[in-house]
């Protein structure tokens, strides 16, 4: 994942860059994130499908502005706190823009979470510069796909020709051993 500078003084004001995984299906996106999930602290993170938090941030958005009587920038700020209490570290799984409405809210949104001092981790079929293509006001979305690819590291997994899914599936089939991953430090333990 992301560095900072080797400085004092950036390293406190740097931002640590997140990683953005695209490939195709089955490739191991989502177990890669998965990896880095739970190896983090309880308490620090949190984990949501992309869609289900874009939900749960028109909700919110929803909740500002009509029960709380909140206008403005105290929206939003409102929205980003809410948020962030669950943890500063988000992992997207199947991260993808079709609708307009996410789209004219994620720079502002995501401007808003990196200040706070947010890591995004996501994963998904698409590269960045893919994101919300051939959708309405396209242009204006366009400067979402800059912030993204600044803020994370961008990782393509298109080179793998192995669907990690049906790989377990085959071997099942045949009787051949399952694959398991030792997370224990001696190699030879028995988990």
């Amino acid at each position: 994942f992301g560095s900072a500078s080797s400085g004092k003084d950036e390293a406190s004001n740097a931002q640590v860059k997140g990683v953005y995984l695209h490939g195709g299906v089955g490739c191991g996106k989502t177990w890669c994130m998965d990896l880095f999930y739970d190896s983090l602290p309880s308490g620090e993170k949190q984990k949501v499908h992309f869609h289900a938090f874009m939900l749960s941030i028109h909700k919110q958005l929803h909740d500002a502005k009509y029960k709380q009587k909140l206008e403005g920038d105290a929206v939003f700020d409102f929205v980003v706190d809410s948020t962030l209490e669950k943890g500063k570290i988000l992992c997207f799984d199947e991260f993808q823009v079709v609708d307009i409405a996410d789209a004219m809210i994620l720079k502002r949104l995501f401007t808003r979470l990196f200040a706070q001092g947010t890591v995004i981790v996501a994963t998904s079929n698409r590269p960045p510069k893919d994101l919300y293509k051939g959708g309405l006001q396209r242009d204006l979305f366009l400067p979402f796909i800059a912030l993204l690819e600044q803020t994370c590291n961008v990782v393509s997994m298109w080179d793998s020709d192995t669907d990690y899914r049906l790989v377990q599936i085959s071997r099942s089939a045949k009787g051949a051993a399952k694959v398991y991953f030792n997370t224990s430090e001696d190699p030879n333990a028995k988990t």
